[in-house]
């Protein structure tokens, strides 16, 4: 019997998909590029000028594989995503009996459609949810003789022995709010920045990104900072801090402890891992602001400044990404940036950005508890502050 020779391109994989799910998608897309498949998703494989209505069907017919990414939001969605399984299933009945077709892969806890409940599905959010997946390609790759570590897909895809993306998230200002106890996450109270200015701003190996949806952080909101798994999901608990001495507290102006109020914030950003430490540390002046008869608070010439040594005027939480793995923005549950978006070597930066507009919000107007005068630093210095318990926490 001759031995069968090896094809030698990769097996295509179709993931048949919501654009909710848009942000999981490209993950894994990544993942399996970078592991020898062949993998389609219409962002890049499609051309401008393209009818994506007739190539669609096509790129479904020409695959070896069709991965149908459920999740709670695809199973309820009318609209294409519907017809791309329809489509499929009428390809998978022209298979021979046996083949590995079609696989439905579950995103997140959901329930698999009627249609496809005779399938063996896989949990993507398991933790061993891809390594099963790749075993049923492994197992298609086989049967059909390809040769899975395509030589011209492998050289775009994330080297194996890739420096791992080393990310800072600078905060130029923010209150460190307390957590609550066992809580496997940290808040930071954050204002939204004067209209022209862009509240966060991103640079990779160097260079600027600006992206629309990243222009205004948002209001009534919490923004989530996640750190992805390679498997896609949140990579949480590990939650550090060190510089505790250079946090600015409220008792350093006032001499006892003060809180915030948590809804006076126009949100909330939420890290439910990273390294937080302080930087640009510095010595900052205090001026004081008491409320004159007209309700107006105005600064008093009497009083002399408060000068507070060695504080920090700006908070930076790191991370560092291993092969696979991403960091992403999600807006009350929907993600709205992701880091494989920009495709960095070496280095992220991105600034959560604090201007002269939001001094006084920070120092006065968030306090938990109105009162007849105010510590404010200058206009265009706002330190973070913490309340009592969120460093020590940490150490």
């Amino acid at each position: 019997m001759a031995k069968m020779t090896k094809s030698k391109r990769a097996l295509r994989v179709f993931l048949c998909h919501s654009s909710s799910d848009k942000t999981k998608i490209r993950d894994l897309y990544r993942q399996l590029l970078s592991d020898g498949f062949d993998p389609w998703i219409d962002e890049e494989k499609l051309i401008p000028g393209q009818h994506w209505e007739q190539e669609i069907p096509k790129a479904v017919r020409n695959s070896d594989v069709v991965i149908v990414c459920l999740s709670q939001r695809s199973i309820t969605k009318s609209g294409y995503v519907q017809k791309e399984i329809k489509y499929a299933l009428d390809v998978a009945d022209e298979q021979p009996e046996g083949v590995i077709f079609l696989i439905p892969l579950k995103l997140e806890e959901c329930n698999i459609p009627d249609r496809l409940q005779h399938l063996q599905g896989v949990d993507l959010y398991d933790e061993k949810g891809y390594e099963r997946l790749t075993v049923s390609l492994k197992e298609r790759t086989k049967s059909l003789g390809l040769n899975r570590h395509n030589p011209l897909r492998i050289r775009k895809a994330i080297p194996r022995n890739a420096r791992p993306i080393q990310i800072s998230i600078i905060l130029d200002s923010g209150c460190l709010l307390t957590p609550e106890p066992d809580s496997k996450f940290q808040d930071v109270g954050y204002y939204q920045c004067a209209k022209l200015t862009d509240d966060i701003r991103i640079s990779a190996d160097g260079k600027m990104y600006r992206f629309d949806e990243l222009r205004a952080l948002g209001r009534s909101c919490i923004i989530e900072v996640k750190h992805m798994n390679a498997t896609g999901t949140i990579k949480s608990g590990s939650l550090t801090a060190s510089g505790h001495e250079h946090i600015l507290h409220m008792r350093d102006l006032y001499g006892e402890s003060i809180k915030a109020e948590r809804s006076k914030f126009d949100c909330i950003l939420r890290f439910h891992s990273g390294h937080f430490s302080p930087s640009g540390i510095k010595a900052c002046y205090f001026r004081r602001h008491r409320q004159q008869a007209s309700g107006m608070y105005s600064r008093t010439m009497e009083d002399k400044p408060k000068l507070l040594a060695g504080i920090a005027h700006s908070m930076e939480v790191h991370y560092k990404l291993k092969r696979g793995e991403s960091l992403e923005l999600a807006r009350n549950g929907t993600t709205f940036w992701s880091s494989l978006t920009i495709g960095a070597k070496e280095r992220i930066v991105i600034e959560i950005v604090a201007d002269a507009s939001t001094t006084e919000k920070y120092y006065r107007y968030a306090l938990k508890h109105k009162r007849d005068d105010y510590w404010l630093p200058p206009p265009g210095a706002c330190p973070p502050w913490c309340e009592e318990g969120f460093l020590a926490a940490r150490n």
